[in-house]
């Protein structure tokens, strides 16, 4: 049962639910598993709550993984309407010379003075992991790969990657081309939130172009787990001699609870795939979530001064869950308070941040914090009403 309190606190409502929930330190439940990976961070796509790390912030080498900085690029463009799925770009020799299958890289078997779409040189970065398409799709948009890779550049200064730097679109070895766990789970966290639409095309099991058939790189999109029913439905997989082999996953169960990660610097592509599938079925056999507000929910409403609309109500923009530790000898109350003004005078602008949904625990670890805001602007009342309601307002504001 839900234990609902309203309490004045000057001028805000506090409103605290109560529930019961398991919760621990995950530093403590980290040590319970051991990886031979040399890099690997591993969040919740919700909140990005990291739930296990290891050299997260060190130095790694991307490799393939670098695509999904292209990805991201041509994503952004495709949502700014700067570029179309449909769009057309012509194979270079550039593209040719350094992307076939002669290079030893991988590749989508584009010929030069080719014509291809910029959805199949997607499919072809995803899927066959193409250092002809990354660098095709590249000169598309920035008309060189050197320009692009300034783009790549521009581009993680602005989502703050501060541990990466980029010399290539392909991933191939260079001493000044790195990043960190930490970005790339970033940058990935980022492609699943900001491009929901696009995020499809990374559980492609296969992809066929110029009559060649390529099986995805991702193992694990196959893999079954033996329990909690775990899909596996991105991201990207990456190696070079010298990084070794590493991945970019996504990982949901049948509770919604959706994780996303890097494991990096492991030794064969064997490994790869079962050390990422241990720390994955780890991860949901440790935590869980609780469903607290359905995208849409009224969470509150609050009266409005002298505005042509009475009230606004603020709802869930997306479903709120709160995530939890599944093992532990420590059981704790969580609360969940909503900090918001007794009224607001009118006028309010749509997006005006409103209130702050909070939940705590006795472990800092899970706390989170939401801000809430207007949906829609609401006026001023004519001015004859508000003449009229003056009196009674002025009332009001005095015995709050």
């Amino acid at each position: 049962m839900v234990k609902i309190n309203i309490i004045k606190q000057s001028l805000l409502y506090v409103i605290i639910f109560c529930f019961t929930v398991v919760s621990s330190s995950i530093l403590a439940v980290n040590s319970n598993i051991t990886t031979n990976a040399k890099y690997v961070l591993i969040i919740n796509q919700n909140q990005q709550k990291v739930l296990f790390n290891k050299n997260e912030k060190a130095r790694l080498y991307p490799a393939s993984i670098t695509k999904l900085m292209t990805l991201y690029i041509a994503f952004r463009r495709i949502q700014d309407k700067q570029l179309s799925l449909q769009d057309t770009a012509i194979v270079s020799n550039n593209a040719f010379k350094k992307g076939n299958i002669t290079t030893g890289g991988s590749t989508m078997f584009l010929n030069a003075g080719q014509s291809v779409s910029v959805e199949d040189l997607i499919k072809g970065i995803i899927v066959s992991s193409g250092n002809d398409a990354a660098i095709t799709l590249s000169e598309l948009i920035a008309g060189s790969e050197e320009q692009f890779v300034n783009l790549m550049n521009n581009m993680a200064q602005e989502l703050h990657l501060t541990g990466t730097h980029f010399a290539n679109v392909d991933g191939i070895h260079n001493p000044k081309h790195y990043s960190t766990a930490e970005d790339l789970t970033y940058l990935s966290y980022l492609i699943i939130n900001n491009f929901p639409k696009y995020y499809d095309y990374f559980n492609d099991v296969d992809f066929t172009f110029n009559n060649i058939k390529q099986p995805n790189r991702n193992l694990l999109l196959n893999t079954k787990f033996p329990l909690n029913n775990i899909v596996v439905d991105g991201l990207k997989t990456g190696h070079t001699d010298i990084s070794k082999y590493s991945i970019a996953f996504s990982a949901i169960n049948n509770n919604n609870m959706r994780i996303t990660g890097i494991v990096s610097g492991v030794k064969t592509q064997a490994d790869r795939l079962s050390e990422t599938k241990k720390l994955i079925q780890w991860v949901f056999d440790n935590f869980d979530q609780k469903l607290v507000y359905h995208k849409g929910e009224k969470i509150i409403e609050i009266p409005v001064n002298i505005g042509a609309e009475s009230s606004v109500i603020l709802r869930a923009k997306e479903d709120i869950y709160f995530l939890y530790s599944k093992f532990s000898k420590l059981k704790a109350k969580a609360e969940i308070v909503i900090l918001a003004p007794q009224y607001l005078i009118a006028p309010i602008k749509e997006g005006d941040k409103i209130a702050t949904l909070k939940i705590t625990t006795d472990d800092p670890l899970f706390n989170m914090e939401i801000p809430l805001f207007a949906e829609t602007k609401i006026e001023k009342s004519n001015i004859v009403l508000r003449v009229l309601f003056a009196p009674y307002y002025a009332l009001k504001k005095l015995f709050n």
